[in-house]
């Protein structure tokens, strides 16, 4: 796949994708929050996340300091990558924030899907659950779709107005629109 995101080739590498202004995702961040820094993980289990944050051309700075992208730039091993107009949430298939994908080390998908148990509610879920097993390789099988619940990515610039956005993010002032 032709990508600007470069995948370890010495440990898993998960990606993360989202939108700035959606605070649904903030549960996804501590779902991967509790996963990645609730276990003691060897340096190899450890993956390098890369957090992939949907912009419109237009995006001022206001959405680049977003209490979601600081929450996210904490994950352990992690790194901030602006997707401006959505190219590679698009070339991977990605239109939901909270999008989360696991890959080995040599770049086999592992996992694709979501890590919270509802639209901006954190909990137990399969996705969490499936990643841990991952991540501690107790499991080699991938998994390829967990439900993701989240608001729409800005892809091709595509930023709608409040009327077409969650209640969550209506109520944050963000512009996110929801996944039908």
């Amino acid at each position: 796949m032709n990508t600007s995101l470069k995948l370890a080739t010495d440990r898993p590498t998960l990606l993360l994708f989202v939108h700035p202004r959606c605070p649904c995702t903030r549960a996804t961040i501590r779902e991967l929050e509790r996963t990645l820094s609730g276990h003691k993980w060897t340096d190899q289990q450890l993956p390098d996340t890369i957090v992939v944050s949907t912009l419109p051309d237009s995006a001022t700075s206001e959405w680049r300091e977003t209490v979601t992208l600081r929450h996210a730039g904490q994950l352990p091993r992690a790194s901030l990558f602006w997707d401006i107009g959505g190219i590679e949430a698009k070339r991977f298939g990605v239109k939901t924030s909270g999008m989360v994908m696991l890959f080995r080390h040599d770049g086999q998908l592992l996992l694709a899907g979501g890590v919270t148990v509802s639209r901006g509610h954190e909990g137990k879920s399969i996705g969490t659950d499936r990643l841990d097993e991952l991540i501690s390789q107790n499991s080699t099988e991938p998994l390829q779709s967990t439900p993701v619940f989240g608001c729409r990515l800005c892809v091709d610039n595509n930023v709608l107005p409040f009327s077409n956005s969650c209640q969550i993010c209506q109520e944050s002032g963000s512009s996110a629109k929801v996944e039908q």
